[in-house]
């Protein structure tokens, strides 16, 4: 006599496990250790790559909600030229890592606004010279080490193109006169197409002080130029 017993599943458990199969491995994809990436060179409100094929046809449509786009992992958008345009609001919630220029042409609007930029450091042995603007194109702060009194003339407009490049433009870079000798001063001149302005009788900067220069694109061609000598460090 066979005690053997047989049992048989109903179709519907079987049917119940395939699903539940199906959405963990769709959760996993959404949920992996790998950022999304969504390739374009047009990124047009989150809507579409490009401006035909729907980014649910290329990615897990888990990732789609309303027109808006979530991930508990990064997001990764990268295009062909390596540029992401978005014709709306872009809101972003936690920290952004830029790794190119960073371009807004709307009004901005930071709570805590931080401002990286090196420092260069030179010296001169002479009486005359003139800053080059390789030496503060990307850095705030310049340590200037005269070996006497010295006349330093700023570079000219047509060399500070990239530096403030639209009317309206500015930025701020501090100069320093690292002496420490007495009476070894550094003379500030405007360079070919800048106007040099200041509050005291002369663009002069004593050892261990130092002036903040904010510079203002006046024109296609112009800059100017106000000098504000902060004391000593």
């Amino acid at each position: 006599m066979n005690n053997q017993k047989t049992y048989t599943v109903p179709l519907i458990f079987l049917a119940l496990g395939v699903i539940i199969t199906l959405v963990i491995l769709g959760v996993a994809g959404v949920f992996s250790n790998k950022a999304v990436v969504i390739t374009s060179d047009t990124a047009s409100n989150g809507e579409s790559l490009g401006a035909v094929t729907p980014y649910e046809e290329l990615y897990n449509p888990n990732l789609s909600r309303n027109q808006k786009y979530y991930s508990a992992l990064p997001i990764e958008l990268t295009g062909a030229s390596g540029d992401i345009t978005t014709g709306d609001d872009l809101t972003v919630t936690d920290d952004a890592s830029v790794g190119g220029t960073l371009t807004v042409t709307g009004a901005t609007d930071s709570y805590t606004f931080t401002q990286g930029g090196g420092i260069t450091a030179t010296s001169s042995v002479a009486v005359t010279a003139t800053l080059a603007a390789a030496e503060f194109d990307t850095e705030n702060w310049i340590q200037y080490m005269p070996a006497q009194s010295i006349t330093l003339t700023l570079p000219a407009t047509s060399t500070l193109i990239d530096f403030i490049p639209t009317i309206g433009d500015t930025r701020e870079v501090l100069l320093e006169n690292t002496s420490t000798t007495t009476e070894v001063t550094i003379t500030l001149a405007a360079g070919t197409g800048m106007s040099l302005q200041y509050a005291s009788t002369s663009p002069v900067i004593l050892p261990t002080h130092s002036a903040l220069l904010k510079f203002w694109r006046s024109t296609t061609t112009d800059i100017i130029v106000q000098m504000f000598e902060t004391g000593n460090f």
